[in-house]
């Protein structure tokens, strides 16, 4: 039988990880992202996510959540993400 190794996620990595989803590289995502929900929808995916994103990067550039474990951040980031967008993408 072999031992099992625990992976460890420290709040340092998902605060990397969650820094790296908000990068401001985004903008040409949310033109995307828009124009694909126009075709279907009211077109404002990518407008949404882009300024959920922005608020979620503001918070971790203050300083947020910097020392936390990974749960907190993630709850951060979803009250962060949900505070600023309506509607389904909110959610999603």
């Amino acid at each position: 039988m072999t031992a099992r190794r625990r992976l460890h996620v420290s709040g340092a990595l998902v605060a990397g990880w969650l820094r790296l989803a908000a990068a401001p590289d985004r903008g040409a995502q949310r033109i995307y992202l828009t124009e694909l929900d126009a075709a279907i929808g009211d077109g404002d995916h990518g407008i949404n996510l882009h300024r959920g994103f922005g608020t979620l990067e503001t918070r971790l550039a203050a300083g947020d959540g910097e020392r936390d474990a990974p749960g907190p951040l993630l709850v951060l980031a979803g009250r962060a993400i949900t505070g600023t967008v309506g509607g389904a993408s909110g959610a999603l």
